[in-house]
């Protein structure tokens, strides 16, 4: 009997048990296409979004709350030439108000920018009477000084200027409320 056990035992470790176990089955496979396409882009900001003037005593000339920082980036696939400009739509009533029932208008040859760059320029004030043949999107005659003008920009890069306003009338401004709007826009080649 002993030696039948040690023959059935024998037997049991030569056979390999054959219940839960089941043949391995792979699949085909699948592939799939990847792709992604980063298109060139060129983004302007600015802030703060809204500008105050505050009139000096003569009632001739008004300063502004502060400048508006103007940054200009970019993602080129090569070396390009970027303008940033800061515009009035309508040069005649850059600002505009009523006194009653009269409309009165602030033109843009009597606000003037000063640009400060960040490669160190500092301009002087000069009106916004400029004609714009870099970024036609800004219209004709309502142009302040460039704000920016980079010559052979890198691939990626950008660039954070500021501009400060100034208002210069003729004669004393009727009391009211004068509204307006200064874009800007960035243009490349």
């Amino acid at each position: 009997m002993k030696r039948l056990l040690v023959v059935l035992a024998a037997l049991v470790l030569l056979v390999p048990p054959s219940v839960g176990q089941a043949a391995v089955v792979t699949s085909n496979v699948a592939s799939v296409s990847l792709s992604l396409t980063a298109s060139e882009s060129l983004t302007v900001s600015a802030t703060p979004t809204s500008i105050a003037f505050t009139l000096d005593g003569a009632g001739t000339q008004a300063a502004a709350s502060g400048p508006i920082s103007v940054t200009t980036a970019w993602q080129f696939t090569s070396t390009r030439n970027v303008w940033t400009v800061a515009y009035f739509g309508a040069p005649p009533a850059a600002l505009t108000g009523r006194i009653g029932t009269t409309l009165v208008n602030i033109p843009s040859s009597e606000i003037s920018a000063s640009i400060t760059g960040t490669s160190g320029r500092a301009g002087a004030f000069a009106p916004c009477t400029l004609t714009e043949v870099n970024a036609p999107a800004s219209g004709a005659g309502g142009s302040c000084p460039d704000v920016a003008t980079i010559t052979g920009a890198a691939a990626q890069g950008s660039e954070t200027d500021s501009i400060l306003l100034e208002v210069n009338l003729p004669s004393v401004l009727s009391p009211g409320n004068y509204t307006g709007v200064i874009n800007i826009v960035s243009q490349s080649n």
